[in-house]
């Protein structure tokens, strides 16, 4: 996905509109002085930058030849001719933008996609590696309209979690097995390490969040039971964010080729 700046490209229509009618006024046979050729040179620097910045090689390579006639035969390009040359950039680019594609996002979802992890929490995110692409993926997801996959991903995210969880509590993890067991022994062995301390509130909470994402999350997606409207991808992207927020208080992923631990 190639991002743009609609407000640039804007730019580049309306200067193109302003010079074509300049040189449409002027005396066809006339030159250009020095300041308008330095001002030739700089307005077609720009468009050819715009050009490229979407993939308008044809355009461009049309506004490169235009400095380059202002470089070096100012004198022979005249209003009529730098008219003609112009107006086929223009309609170059007219050509090559009825083979885009162009995708927008709406201001509401803008976040989603430009900064997903300040949405979970820069810091806290960063405390979970693996879980960065994921949370990216989401939000990009999320942002153009494929809710169900940002579900996918966001339940990739919560897995990660649940397995610095079971590691922690030094509970066997296997991401194809069952939710309820996985939990089941996650519960008991919380309890019995943790019956009555600092910790104890703390993965009760944890728990309870997990146990909502096994009934109304993980599994329906996993097994491509359903669909997700854009409310309920919204929700569930807020409430694994709070997860990991949640988890990053206590606990960090443990990357196996690493020397880290997995407390705080």
């Amino acid at each position: 996905m190639k991002r743009f700046s609609a407000e640039a490209f804007y730019e580049l229509g309306f200067n193109l509109a302003i010079l074509l009618g300049f040189f449409q006024k002027q005396n066809p046979t006339s030159t250009m002085d020095e300041t308008l050729k330095a001002r030739m040179k700089e307005d077609m620097g720009k468009m050819r930058e715009s050009c490229q910045s979407v993939g308008l090689t044809i355009a461009a390579k049309g506004f490169d030849r235009i400095i380059k006639r202002a470089s070096q035969n100012a004198s022979e390009l005249t209003a009529n001719k730098a008219h003609v040359l112009i107006r086929e950039c223009s309609t170059r680019i007219v050509d090559e933008l009825s083979d885009r594609f162009f995708l927008h996002i709406p201001d509401d979802k803008a976040s989603f996609c430009n900064e997903p992890r300040e949405l979970f929490g820069k810091e806290e995110l960063e405390r979970f590696p693996t879980a960065i692409s994921e949370v990216e993926e989401a939000g990009k997801c999320y942002a153009l309209g494929r809710n169900t996959a940002c579900v996918f991903h966001l339940m990739r995210t919560t897995e990660i979690g649940l397995r610095t969880i079971a590691k922690e509590l030094s509970v066997p993890f296997d991401s194809n097995g069952s939710w309820g067991s996985l939990l089941k022994q996650i519960k008991d062995a919380a309890e019995k390490l943790h019956p009555s301390d600092e910790w104890t509130d703390f993965y009760r909470d944890i728990i309870a969040r997990l146990h909502a994402v096994k009934d109304a999350w993980r599994n329906p997606t996993m097994h491509f039971d359903r669909s997700y409207s854009q409310d309920e991808a919204k929700d569930i992207f807020a409430m694994v964010s709070s997860f990991i927020r949640h988890l990053a208080v206590k606990l960090k992923e443990e990357i196996p080729q690493s020397n880290h631990t997995s407390r705080k």
